[in-house]
Parts: C-alpha cells; structure tokens; sequence
C-alpha cells in the first residue's frame, strides 16, 4: 500500500509577474488550498537595472526596450489582491 505524500507546507513561485491579471491564478490557486501567498517585491530603479544588464555578457543582456516596458507596466503587488504579506527588498 502506498502512503499518501503529505501536502507541502511552501510553495515558491519565482516569475516576473508585473500585471495583477497575470497573478491573479497563482493567487487563486492558492486561495483554493487555503495556501497564503507572500509576494518578494523587488524595487529596484530602472537605471540600474539597464546599468547591470549592459554589464552582463554579450548574450545575456536583456533587450532595454524590453525593461523599459516592463517597468512601465508594472503594477506592485498588495494585500488587496489576495497577498497575506508584501515584502519589500
């Protein structure tokens, strides 16, 4: 007889998920297993950002229009959203 693997007690989910509406199934998965969500909200300002991809090797640099964009749509996380912390680094 096989023994029934215990539920894990964490979960991390590493992406970059600038948009509520691209976090919203993460969260409600979550909410589904009564698992809490705690957000890494990492703030650091575009220039260095672009300063430490131009210092990358050559095909690791990421495309600056493409970090441009994504700071532009970036919309920070928040309890409201179904976050039981936002921890801001």
């Amino acid at each position: 007889m096989r023994k029934r693997a215990k539920p894990p007690a964490a979960i991390v989910f590493d992406a970059i998920l600038v948009r509520r509406i691209e976090r919203a199934p993460i969260l409600v998965a979550a909410a589904a297993r009564n698992m809490p969500v705690v957000a890494g909200w990492f703030q650091t300002p575009l220039g260095i950002c672009l300063a430490r991809s131009a210092a990358r090797p050559t095909d690791q640099i990421a495309e600056e229009s493409g970090s441009r964009n994504v700071f532009a749509a970036l919309e920070p996380p928040g309890p409201d959203e179904g976050f039981a912390d936002v921890i801001e680094v």
